[in-house]
């Protein structure tokens, strides 16, 4: 190749009217390139990935025949997106959730109207307990099912701990319920 050419061509003197397309320095083409990367990367995510919303609250272990389940109490605008069935995930308030994890656990009903004042201290008698997991005026209480095993009766961690001596009557948890799963694609195009 011609020594003139090559530094014409190669030079940072370029100038675009000596040439009929311009030559692109290789950062340029990284640049570039890791824009066009993050752009797939971004639609696939979009398309096939998943946001969740959840809503958190306060609860406590009661028995319930043989077994124990967990109330806790929402507003009225929760109240109407809790549906039963949704995942919930359980935390004990006396456990560091990296030793134990945190239990699995479903909805199983909530209330169709707010519950009374008077109803919730005949369920926890303790008036500072149920104030602390009253966190709104007008409460709806939220029955959860902590999930067992089929193989063994044992509750289901998030870990391969487990700590299910430490699930006791009266315990104080923190409830994370599932409310919505949505790709975020449609908070950009609702009716895709």
């Amino acid at each position: 190749m011609n020594e003139k050419i090559y530094k014409q061509l190669f030079s940072n003197k370029t100038t675009h009217h000596n040439l009929p397309v311009s030559i692109i320095r290789p950062v340029e083409w990284l640049v570039m390139w890791v824009c066009v990367v993050g752009l797939i990367i971004f639609i696939i995510w979009g398309i096939w990935g998943t946001i969740t919303t959840r809503t958190y609250l306060n609860g406590i272990i009661i028995r319930d025949g043989d077994n124990m389940k967990i109330i806790g109490f929402v507003d009225v605008a929760w109240s109407r997106k809790i549906k039963p069935g949704q995942n919930a995930l359980i935390e004990l308030n006396h456990l560091e959730i990296d030793d134990a994890g945190r239990l699995r656990g479903n909805v199983r009903s909530i209330s169709a109207s707010p519950i009374s004042t008077r109803n919730i201290l005949t369920m926890i008698i303790n008036e500072d307990l149920a104030s602390y997991l009253l966190q709104t005026k007008l409460p709806y209480m939220v029955e959860i099912d902590m999930i067992k095993d089929n193989q063994n009766g044992q509750y289901v961690w998030t870990s391969e701990n487990n700590r299910d001596n430490m699930v006791k009557e009266g315990g104080l948890v923190n409830i994370a319920i599932e409310i919505n799963h949505i790709h975020p694609i449609k908070l950009i195009i609702p009716h895709w």
